[in-house]
């Protein structure tokens, strides 16, 4: 999924200034980028994205915990 919202980023960066150009498409955009930047500005905004940092951080942290467990079993039956 992650390579698909790319892919769009690129295709809209590359066709943008063609876009932009139609004049119902740059009225909706400019009106897109105002409601982002005001979202963004809010501390509702800033509390979630802290949020998402922090689960981020924790699942890494378990995945690592446990990838390191796998592998210390592991060793442990090479051993024997």
């Amino acid at each position: 999924m992650r390579l698909k919202l790319v892919l769009v980023e690129r295709l809209f960066r590359l066709s943008r200034d063609k876009l932009m150009k139609i004049p119902a498409f740059a009225w909706t955009y400019a009106r897109f980028q105002q409601a982002k930047a005001w979202s963004e500005a809010t501390g509702a905004w800033r509390t979630i994205r802290a949020l998402g940092r922090a689960a981020r951080n924790y699942v890494a942290r378990i995945k690592a915990t446990i990838w390191c467990h796998f592998a210390t079993v592991e060793g442990d039956r090479d051993r024997s």
